[in-house]
């Protein structure tokens, strides 16, 4: 679950960061809150199957009043749950926003990480695992998965946070058939700045069939042997929460649906960007009919 607070935030800098700020002591009135479901697992199947894309969501939900919340969005974005209910709290986040600020986000996982592999095997009955980050028992469960799907000739997608790139997640990535990360996440990865090319064909070296880099409103890049860029639209951003996840599936989707990378990058680029022209992480999420008609309008080079 994500709760948006609009409280009116100052930025401040200190050290060459920049942090969020309010008032200590007393009571700050919030303009507006909201609540949306979330999660890189909830926002990538929502997204795939938008694009429809055939989805089960595969995860550990608590046994809180937040479970029926996730629940009922599964079902309307036509997605089956096929994971497991345990004893405690559903992951929280707050997302604390600002006018012409970046958000931050303060997460609690709640059960996310108790993932048993016996609570997920059913999954390697499908023709695609798609991977979000996970620690604890369940960074231990896909790991597990990965190497029973390998095992199979079922594909791998994987998306790792930032925080996973020191969690052990080399096999993963070795074993993936498309791997997606941010530049931060894609230069942690490759374990060297520069630029998107040489970060790039490094990653793609460590044995990933498919590499994407986003880059907000820069360039994204797509290396599958063959380097691709593709340029984002200038447009406002409303709220970027939730566009790496619909890149993602848009991507995906494509790659699924055999549109091939270049027309992939479009659809996940055209996903994104609708994304972040509203509220919560599936707001916006577009239809395959949607993706490929937006798709049109960008351009794709071929380095």
């Amino acid at each position: 679950m994500d709760m948006f607070v609009y409280a009116g935030a100052k930025k401040i800098s200190r050290a060459g960061r920049a942090y969020i700020s309010y008032p200590a002591g007393g009571k700050t009135l919030a303009e507006r809150i909201e609540f949306h479901t979330g999660g890189g697992g909830t926002n990538v199947s929502a997204g795939l199957a938008k694009l429809g894309i055939k989805t089960a969501f595969v995860g550990s939900l608590g046994d809180d009043y937040g479970r029926h919340i996730i629940l009922d969005s599964l079902a309307r974005h036509g997605v089956r749950f096929a994971g497991v209910t345990k004893p405690g709290i559903c992951g929280y986040s707050v997302i604390l926003d600002g006018k012409d600020l970046d958000r931050s986000i303060i997460a609690s996982r709640g059960v996310n990480d108790n993932l048993r592999y016996l609570d997920a095997r059913a999954t390697l009955k499908a023709n695609w695992l798609c991977f979000s980050s996970m620690l604890g028992e369940s960074l231990k469960t896909q790991k597990k998965l990965a190497t029973a799907a390998a095992k199979k000739g079922i594909r791998i997608a994987y998306n790792p946070s930032l925080y996973m790139i020191d969690k052990g997640i080399s096999g993963i990535v070795k074993m993936a058939h498309l791997l997606s990360l941010n530049k931060e996440e894609a230069e942690a990865l490759a374990g060297m700045n520069g630029n998107h090319e040489a970060v790039i064909k490094r990653i793609h070296g460590m044995g990933p069939k498919t590499v994407c880099i986003t880059d907000g409103p820069k360039p994204a890049y797509c290396y599958d042997g063959r380097l691709y860029r593709i340029q984002p639209s200038r447009m406002k951003v409303v709220e970027s929460t939730g566009a790496g996840d619909a890149f993602f599936s848009g991507f995906l989707a494509g790659t699924i649906r055999k549109y091939g990378t270049e027309q992939s990058l479009k659809i996940g680029m055209a996903n994104s960007e609708s994304v972040i022209g509203a509220i919560g992480a599936k707001h916006g999420l577009l239809t395959m009919k949607e993706a490929l008609r937006k798709a049109s309008g960008y351009r794709v080079t071929l380095l």
